[in-house]
């Protein structure tokens, strides 16, 4: 017996001559076809076909009828693989529905099939693996400011610098694109829950350093979730959703960080969602209020104006921490209605303040960085400024300087529009970026509050005093004002002065407090005895 092997490399009809007659099989240009020819006696060939269908959602897989024949030649002929150029098709087409187009990493398909050929692989002999999600940190803000090719972009060097993480010391490990802005590493291997948490540590690492596209200067963060079998379990499903909670924890607790799986987040992913509900309905309960911390002029002791801060008390929590719910509602895209009623509600507190000397205090409100990539912003802030009566020169808007620095053209567009009505824009933790302070005026910051990191250190560092001593100086005179934040004692109150910082803001001259209260110190013209001490 001989075996011969027919490949059929054109589209369309192919014949298939065979001594008593001529058999026409069409082939599709959706369709590979594959054949197999089995001995059925003395030269009798039974052909059993299939079909199989690339196209996805069209026809399943059929069984074609048997036909018979004899070669030309009357030989027993075995005709072990009938095949035509689509199966070089079909395999591109596989590989190709396997990748993930922008980044050329496995995607989630891939990702299943992985985990799915690893739990039979392990079915018999137990095997250890960690899984290490990805989720970068505030990525909507670059597609919303700077476009989605930027995004684009941004993703694909993310997904290359996390191959060459990994290629050096894990170069059996899987790196998969998730999603969106999430990727998936696999790790086999024996203590992987360890290992899992060095790649996590070097894969932040990896991703610190700047991003540059164009003019921009980008700065990317992620945080991580692990989770492991055998600890966590190993069925492919609940290690993804393990690896999903624990992202959750390292979000919750700053981002930029990782966290492993443990049996108690379950917990706290439940108790997670019942805030998300009881957030939205806070504000109709009448528990989101509004607290204001005095800002000081430190040469006369007076209230300049002060921050309004919002705060949840829950029925049944008690207070809830900013940290906690201000990152909630930038998850489930309340922060926007948050920030509306947060500057409606300062504005209205604001215009019952009586003056003080020096003038009307003015109230400083924080802006997301969603409220900064929102062109229409400005004028909302033009409407609440003429619902309440307040004039924008008692404004101030405050945002973060990552948000100011990284918002690109929409949030310099934002920023002029906010400028324009009068209302001045202060940078809030000056000092821990990266900008300058002549790169300011560009943008039209009118002042800058001086993180409290500097402040805490100023009398037991010297570096921190003079660089702190220099950008009060610069600001100066480039006719931006100063305060200064974390304001904890009299020394440091004294030093500030001594190097010219006119104001500022921290416990130890007045808390954050209610409005009555507030009302009451203004009236008194003083926040708290023990300041007369140095005023």
């Amino acid at each position: 017996m001989r075996k011969l092997l027919l490949r059929l490399e054109l589209f369309g009809l192919v014949a298939l001559a065979a001594g008593l007659g001529v058999w026409l099989f069409a082939i599709g240009a959706v369709a590979a076809w594959q054949g197999l020819l089995l001995v059925s006696g003395a030269g009798m060939l039974a052909w059993v076909q299939e079909r199989r269908i690339l196209k996805p959602l069209t026809e399943a897989i059929e069984q074609l009828p048997a036909v018979e024949f004899r070669t030309p030649e009357d030989l027993p002929t075995t005709l072990v693989g009938l095949t035509t150029a689509f199966d070089q098709q079909s395999e591109a087409l596989r590989l190709q529905s396997e990748r993930d187009a922008l980044t050329g990493l496995p995607n989630r398909q891939a990702l299943r099939q992985y985990l799915a050929d690893w739990q039979e692989r392990t079915r018999e002999q137990a095997g250890s693996l960690a899984l290490l999600l990805l989720d970068l940190d505030d990525f909507k803000r670059i597609n919303d400011t700077l476009g989605h090719d930027v995004g684009d972009e941004v993703l694909a060097e993310i997904g290359r610098r996390l191959q060459a993480v990994l290629e050096p010391t894990e170069p059996d490990a899987l790196v998969a694109r998730f999603g969106g802005d999430e990727f998936v590493v696999l790790l086999e291997g024996e203590a992987v829950r360890k290992r899992a948490g060095q790649v996590a540590e070097a894969m932040q690492k990896a991703l610190t350093r700047p991003i540059l596209y164009g003019p921009h200067v980008l700065h990317i963060s992620a945080s991580i979730g692990v989770s492991s079998c055998p600890e966590d379990g190993c069925d492919a499903r609940k290690l993804l959703q393990n690896g999903d909670i624990a992202m959750y924890l390292a979000k919750v607790s700053g981002r930029n960080c990782y966290r492993y799986f443990t049996n108690y987040l379950t917990q706290v992913a439940a108790d997670r969602l019942e805030l998300e509900h009881d957030l939205r309905l806070a504000l109709d309960r009448g528990e989101l209020v509004l607290h204001f911390q005095p800002i000081i002029d430190l040469e006369s002791g007076c209230i300049s104006g002060a921050e309004a801060l919002l705060r949840w008390h829950h029925e049944k929590r008690g207070w809830v921490s900013p940290n906690i719910f201000v990152g909630i509602a930038e998850d489930v895209g309340m922060i926007d209605q948050l920030g509306v009623y947060v500057l409606e509600r300062a504005c209205q507190e604001a215009r019952r303040w009586p003056a003080q000397i020096g003038g009307r205090p003015y109230v400083a409100v924080n802006v997301s960085p969603k409220q900064l990539h929102d062109a229409g912003f400005p004028e909302k802030v033009r409407r609440v400024l003429a619902r309440t009566g307040l004039p924008a020169s008692q404004l101030h808007l405050e945002l973060t300087e990552s948000a100011v620095m990284d918002g690109g053209a929409a949030a310099r567009a934002v920023l002029a529009g906010i400028a324009e009505l009068g209302v001045e824009v202060w940078l809030d933790d000056f000092g821990t970026g990266f900008s300058g302070l002549s790169h300011l005026r560009q943008v039209r910051v009118k002042g800058v509050k001086i993180d409290r990191s500097f402040t805490e250190d100023l009398l037991a560092d010297r570096h921190d005093l003079a660089l702190t001593h220099a950008i009060i100086a610069m600001a100066h005179s480039l006719q931006i004002e100063v305060v200064a934040e974390g304001v904890e004692s009299a020394a440091q109150i004294q030093c500030l002065r001594s190097i010219g910082c006119r104001s500022g803001q921290g416990f130890f001259l007045g808390q954050p407090m209610p409005p009555l209260n507030l009302q009451n110190s203004l009236q008194t013209g003083i926040v708290d005895q023990r300041y007369r001490l140095i005023a």
